[in-house]
């Protein structure tokens, strides 16, 4: 008989679990709940389990504004509690959680990945009622240049009254500082090198005792002097780096040396060293840097020692009659390098409603980083390039109220416009505007958004009364403005074409009558009719306030104009120049 043998072979069955059958999270959740861009949270998460180990491996897959931000394993508090703490990111008004089990193994429900939403809280507003009966004026000046005289606040001191009362009771009601604390090259620095920031100008280093400005006491009687003017005094301030210190070994960057050695300032405030400094142990970087200079981490250390709170100690101290005195805001020096979560908690631990961001860039950028930081105002970069372009190479003045292309247009409420400022008269590399600049003055003191005036223009281009005539030159235009336009001011165009570029202004206060605007950027006169819409204009006579023309024999003031019953009105706008019309005051 043959026999059979029987080979048995182990039946071996592989059973795929799915992630469904698995676990299943039923609660996730973040804390705090009103959590805001540039904020350590904590992610938690809850699970349900039907398999037997209930050993899961849960990792968070992060997205913020829609976009793959980072992956985060979380930690197990208990059988079926994780947890992990996130940087919530700068510019992040949502988040996205989607949890995997693995690499691959997506977490579903009824076939579904499982997606949990969140919305990050948006910085408080501030913002401050420019408008003040002591004061209407609504125009402010930088009130310095670069390389200006040292002891400058007595030169500063010494024009206060005259910026003040510009024309007819009107002018500035706002002035801005050079940055005021001791920097790395003493008398010959203009501030942006900040070395100790509690020396204003009262202890020996880096060679000087004064700053090159001046003395603390200088600084606090003009202060002081502006302030009795009801003028508001702004300090610039320099947040993204720290320049003059020591060399000294930095452990965690390569075991290089740096100059991050602050221990011997003589105000002995701020003593840090390579610690408070990127990277850090918590974050490598933020935004950016400024050149080679070592650039500050403001959330460094622990909760109650950082460079941040130092800073905003600073700012504080800065704000005392006693220290310096400055009342009307900061004006954030190069905050493409800062991160926004730091400039609002600034803002906020500061109690300042009025600043101005530096933020040298596009549009979108410059709206996207106001808004993240409580609506700050910012100089208007887009509008200065339009400008320049208009004036300088004769393009079409009606780009300046392109949204596109001018904040002003699109976003007045931030937009603080100029036409030169400390940067763009010392630096070849930017296009300063060189060709009818009156008339660029004309535009950003009768348009929307916030004027500044350059100091180095109104006195020593003598752009104040240019032209030698009642209405010529930058003052009467700040008379106009405040008199007849005041604050938040809105703007209707009437004409806008290559050349030619008319609008009425419209006040937000009813008792004031607004004016007419009328800039002629072409070489030769010309005659319009325009067709007006503020009713109260027909068939009212209107004034000519404010004029002028780089053509000697046009600068001339216009005649009175009467709308007709139907708003339609004619003149002769002078080339190279612009009309100013307003009811009689």
């Amino acid at each position: 008989m043959k026999k059979i043998f029987i080979r048995i072979i182990p039946l071996v069955i592989f059973f795929t679990i799915n992630a469904e059958a698995k676990s299943k999270v039923i609660e996730c959740s973040i804390s705090p709940e009103n959590f805001t861009s540039g904020q350590f949270v904590r992610l938690n998460a809850q699970t349900i389990s039907s398999h037997t180990s209930d050993d899961i491996n849960l990792i968070a897959r992060i997205a913020t504004n829609n976009t793959f931000y980072s992956e985060k394993e979380m930690y197990r508090r208990s059988k079926n509690l994780y947890f992990t703490d996130i940087l919530i990111p700068e510019f992040c008004e949502s988040l996205q959680i989607i949890f995997k089990c693995d690499e691959d193994n997506y977490i579903k429900k009824n076939n579904k990945i499982q997606q949990w939403f969140f919305n990050t809280k948006l910085p408080p507003t501030y913002l401050e009622d420019r408008q003040s009966e002591a004061n209407p004026s609504c125009v402010m000046m930088q009130g310095f240049y670069w390389d200006c005289p040292t002891n400058w606040y007595t030169e500063m001191q010494k024009y206060a009254y005259k910026l003040r009362y510009m024309h007819k009771g009107y002018g500035i009601d706002r002035i801005w500082y050079p940055p005021p604390q001791k920097s790395d090259f003493g008398i010959n620095s203009m501030g942006y090198d900040p070395y100790d920031y509690y020396d204003l100008g009262q202890f020996k280093q880096k060679n000087t005792i004064p700053t090159r400005f001046g003395s603390q006491f200088d600084l606090k009687e003009t202060i002081q002097t502006y302030k009795l003017l009801n003028i508001k005094c702004m300090a610039d301030i320099v947040l993204n780096h720290r320049v003059g210190g020591e060399l000294e070994l930095i452990d965690n960057f390569n075991s290089i040396q740096r100059p991050t050695n602050f221990k011997k300032v003589k105000s002995g405030k701020c003593v840090w060293d390579y610690r408070f400094f990127y990277p850090t142990k918590k974050e490598s970087h933020d935004l950016g840097k400024f050149n080679d200079y070592p650039d500050i981490a403001h959330t460094t250390l622990n909760k109650n020692q950082s460079a941040g709170n130092d800073l905003i100690e600073w700012g504080q101290w800065l704000k005392s009659n006693s220290n310096a005195g400055f009342n009307g805001g900061w004006r954030f020096d190069y905050v493409k390098g800062i991160n926004p979560s730091f400039i609002s908690k600034f803002r906020r631990m500061t109690n300042t409603p009025f600043c101005i961001l530096e933020c040298w860039s596009d549009i979108d950028y410059i709206e996207k980083y106001s808004k993240f930081t409580g609506e700050t105002a910012a100089f208007d970069f887009p509008t200065f390039y339009t400008l320049a372009e208009t004036f300088n190479n004769k393009s079409s003045i009606k780009n300046l109220i392109d949204p596109s292309k001018s904040l002003a247009t699109r976003n007045p409420k931030i937009a603080v416009t100029f036409v030169a400022n400390h940067d763009t008269d010392k630096d070849y590399f930017v296009p300063s505007i060189t060709n009818n600049i009156m008339l660029a003055y004309a535009f950003i003191l009768t348009y929307q958004g916030y004027p500044c005036i350059f100091w180095h223009d109104y006195f020593d281009k003598k752009l104040s009364n240019i032209g030698g005539q009642s209405g010529n030159g930058i003052d009467p235009l700040v008379w106009v403005r405040g008199y007849f336009g005041g604050k938040s001011i809105l703007t209707n165009i009437i004409k806008a074409d290559h050349s030619i570029l008319a609008y009425e202004a419209i006040p937000s206060i009813q008792t004031k009558p607004g004016y007419l605007v009328i800039i002629n950027n072409s070489n030769k006169k010309q005659l319009l009719t325009l067709p007006l819409t503020n009713e109260r204009y027909f068939t009212q006579q209107l004034n000519c306030h404010a004029w002028f023309s780089y053509i000697k024999e046009h600068n001339k003031k216009h005649m009175n104009i009467m709308p007709d019953a139907n708003g339609y009105v004619s003149c002769t706008v002078p080339p190279n120049g612009y009309l100013v019309f307003a009811p009689k005051e």
